[in-house]
């Protein structure tokens, strides 16, 4: 399913684009230029749903300029590797997660718990601190580096006539084998509620409205504050 978020130029593919384990997958479109933020679970048929939708937002297929990986999860970037040899689109994504997807890494991808193999891809920009800017066309993407569910997370701010925020697992679950830090999560929440999103997509789905957006995150620190107190 697509939905239209903001102006005709960001959506969100969802719930899932062929397997219920599948993300949600954003894609910011203007000018013949697209970027997707996330790819999905690599399921059969997830990376021919993706050219799919490009073509029906008329996007050529050289027209899609990045991947914008969330984290390394397989669940968010398991099409890179076939959207990658389909289109020879460019990767990006926030070390240590982005070795994690050279390396098809089985426990840091959660590919392991998921019963799922990560295929390996070379990822053309390991972002290191702060920020990061691309662009579809005339629309930014603005990375911001949000660690805690991975030491790699990373949320997205697209902004036309609302402000859209795509924060992956951000506000996701826990756990020592992918390198969590409730600490940092913490931290992270609080970034995000500071980009002020009128829009917050999630790997699940997206809210609207900056009261749901503020209560869907204070929710999420409830629970990393207790988890902060049972890991120490």
């Amino acid at each position: 399913m697509i939905v239209s978020l903001a102006r005709g130029v960001i959506l969100a593919l969802y719930p899932g684009l062929v397997s219920s384990i599948d993300s949600v997958v954003g894609l910011v479109y203007d000018k013949g230029e697209a970027v997707l933020i996330d790819s999905g679970s690599g399921a059969p048929g997830g990376a021919n749903a993706i050219v799919s939708a490009l073509a029906w937002a008329r996007i050529k297929p050289g027209g899609l300029k990045w991947i914008l990986n969330t984290h390394c999860h397989i669940h968010n970037a398991g099409n890179d590797y076939a959207l990658k040899e389909m289109l020879g689109v460019s990767i990006a994504a926030h070390e240590p997660d982005s070795i994690y997807i050279e390396r098809g890494d089985p426990v840091k991808t959660a590919a392991r718990e998921a019963g799922l193999e990560f295929k390996p891809v070379p990822v053309t920009l390991h972002m290191k601190t702060g920020q990061a800017v691309f662009h579809a066309g005339d629309v930014e993407v603005t990375a911001v580096h949000t660690p805690g569910h991975t030491p790699g997370s990373t949320s997205y701010m697209v902004e036309t006539d609302k402000r859209v925020v795509f924060a992956g697992d951000a506000l996701g679950r826990l756990s020592r084998e992918w390198g969590s830090d409730p600490r940092q999560a913490l931290e992270s929440l609080d970034r995000i509620e500071g980009l002020d999103a009128e829009v917050l997509c999630t790997s699940a789905g997206c809210v609207e409205g900056r009261e749901s957006v503020r209560s869907l995150i204070g929710e999420a620190r409830r629970d990393y504050s207790r988890m902060l107190e049972e890991w120490q």
